[in-house]
């Protein structure tokens, strides 16, 4: 199995982090509601039992 090009790894995280919550606060002043709970549901990684 070859793996992708492009991986992301713990130095990227938080890059993509501060990314993730400014886009979604962002979203949330333009009154782009669906589109927040849309992108929050997308990159969410606090899941139960984990």
């Amino acid at each position: 199995m070859e793996l992708p090009k492009y991986t992301f790894v713990r130095k990227d995280a938080g890059m993509l982090e501060q990314w993730w919550k400014e886009r979604i606060q962002h979203l949330l002043l333009n009154k782009q509601l669906q589109d927040a709970d849309a992108l929050y549901r997308e990159f969410d990684v606090s899941h139960d039992g984990y």
